[in-house]
């Protein structure tokens, strides 16, 4: 609930008129679920702007950016959310379970099979 109005927040803050009265809004997006975010920008001096925001917009709530998990990077190299993998390949954008992930759901896999095979054995 903290972070609500925070997507509101960056369309007002970026939201732009022409002469004739017409709102453009550039393209920065935000992505929230729960207490993650990703926010989507066109240049990296639009995202720098915006994390200018989002920090003053936190500190009105007593919160700060984490600096580890708070990164900018082009979508070409790809960024994690949420154990997802997110990255664009040429022209197509592709998803993919995060290496992470992948590991987690594998070392959960090996932990069940080991589980239930040191039980079978006492039998």
């Amino acid at each position: 609930m903290v972070l609500d109005g925070l997507e509101r927040m960056l369309s007002h803050a970026f939201r732009k008129r022409k002469s004739g009265g017409q709102v453009i809004n550039p393209k920065v997006h935000c992505i929230r679920y729960a207490d993650d975010f990703v926010v989507t920008g066109t240049s990296p001096d639009v995202l720098i702007k915006a994390k200018g925001y989002i920090e003053a917009f936190l500190a009105e709530r007593g919160l700060t950016l984490s600096p580890e998990k708070t990164t900018i990077v082009h979508i070409t190299e790809g960024f994690e959310f949420l154990g997802q993998h997110v990255r664009r390949y040429g022209d197509k954008i592709l998803i993919k379970p995060s290496k992470k992930a992948v590991q987690r759901v594998y070392r959960r896999i090996k932990d069940i099979v080991w589980a239930n095979k040191r039980r079978d054995s006492r039998t």
